[in-house]
């Protein structure tokens, strides 16, 4: 049996080796691998490429939920609503900070969360949203207005897309 290429990575990787090997050299001639200039020019520029006053680099996807679930005053015992493809580095930050994953059913053309399971939603702390093979849960404002619940949306591998005639979705 032939195996499926599912995280392939070196298909692309003629394409990028050029500059990832030169970005990998200035880093290393320069000294600084961790919170030097080319962190801060990262930050600098992810910043603006997503119209932000700031932008904070951090180590993984991981790091990144869990300080935002810190951020939005996720406690542990509390439940935070989401769906079981996100990846494991969702679930491992939610119980990182004592929080009990609610895993919710995802729709099935889009693989994003299934909007009908709102309601038993709506009981969580907080809502985890991923962004799923480029594409954005439909979750608005409006649809959450009337419950406390705090919504993070991830976009660690798709930032930036636009959806529902205008909708940002932003990292």
């Amino acid at each position: 049996m032939k195996p499926i290429p599912f995280n392939d990575l070196s298909r692309n990787s003629p394409a990028i080796v050029g500059a990832l090997s030169a970005v990998g050299e200035r880093v290393i001639s320069g000294g600084w691998y961790v919170l030097g200039p080319e962190s801060k020019q990262f930050e600098d520029e992810f910043a603006a490429f997503c119209g932000s006053s700031f932008a904070i680099g951090v180590a993984n996807g991981s790091d990144a939920l869990e300080l935002a679930l810190r951020a939005v005053g996720v406690r542990a015992g509390e439940s935070v609503a989401t769906v079981a493809n996100a990846g494991g580095y969702s679930t491992h930050a939610i119980r990182a900070i004592g929080a009990l994953p609610l895993f919710v059913d995802v729709e099935p053309d889009t693989q994003l969360i299934n909007l009908d399971e709102l309601a038993s939603i709506l009981a969580s702390t907080c809502l985890w949203c991923s962004r799923y093979g480029g594409g954005v849960a439909r979750v608005r404002e409006e649809q959450t207005k009337d419950s406390a619940i705090q919504t993070i949306e991830g976009g660690d591998c798709n930032t930036s897309l636009r959806l529902h005639g205008g909708h940002e979705a932003r990292t």
